[in-house]
């Protein structure tokens, strides 16, 4: 699907939701979660939606966590593709 047909559902939802203000939302309707990000996409969404991330690096991937709204953004890509490996001390 391309990001032009995405933008066309959503307001498609919105227009049907204030259609039905008695419908319930779906499970997790407020979260929109961007996974496994090249470093393009990371860099674009980063961007786009500017204000603070916060970042946490887990078990080889790298998480953004953000809100818009009253939606939370959660990214997450592998650390590798964001990070850049670096030696600390001695050895």
């Amino acid at each position: 699907m391309t990001n032009q047909e995405y933008a066309n559902g959503l307001r498609m939802l919105a227009d049907w939701y204030e259609g039905h203000p008695k419908a319930p939302q779906p499970y997790e309707s407020r979260l929109l979660t961007f996974n496994e990000v090249d470093l393009e996409g990371v860099r674009a969404v980063l961007r786009a939606f500017r204000g603070s991330w916060d970042k946490e690096a887990s078990g080889g991937l790298m998480y953004f966590h953000s809100t818009f709204g009253p939606f939370k953004l959660k990214m997450y890509t592998p650390q590798g593709s964001v990070c850049t490996r670096r030696l600390v001390g001695d050895l």
